[in-house]
């Protein structure tokens, strides 16, 4: 079905083109909706009339969306992310398996991890100033 809808001009060849992502716009189109009727549907609000929410749901099954994560976090001004640092710990099996956890609990979740390990090359110890770099770099995580 993507492909009978982008041959018939239903998707627009820029979305498929570009990142061979299908934007809202591309699902409205083949649903015979609106873009706010699929965002509707695809942030689960509740007033969405059964016959479109299926029309809507097949075309967003028809084309793989998938939802673009930075578009929504600056749309929501959240990320839906964590950020875990670690001060300069040398890796060892169980900082290993305690950010494996992490990342699998956080994935369960739909939350995206940031690692980032905080180490000056010339001490081999983390310093106030790498940790507050590692920050500004991750704060949008924080949101």
């Amino acid at each position: 079905m993507a492909t009978d809808a982008l041959t018939s001009g239903l998707i627009s060849s820029e979305s498929q083109a570009g990142n061979g992502h299908a934007s809202l716009a591309d699902v409205a189109r083949l649903a015979g909706v609106s873009a706010q009727t699929v965002s509707r549907v695809v942030n689960r609000k509740n007033n969405v009339a059964e016959p479109t929410l299926t029309r809507v749901r097949e075309a967003l099954d028809a084309l793989s969306f998938q939802p673009n994560r930075i578009a929504r976090s600056l749309v929501l001004n959240r990320s839906e992310s964590i950020g875990v640092i670690n001060l300069g710990i040398p890796m060892n099996v169980s900082l290993g398996q305690s950010q494996f956890g992490i990342g699998q609990s956080a994935e369960s979740a739909g939350i995206a991890t940031i690692f980032a390990t905080v180490l000056e090359p010339e001490t081999g110890h983390a310093s106030e100033d790498a940790v507050a770099r590692a920050f500004a770099s991750t704060a949008w995580s924080a949101r």
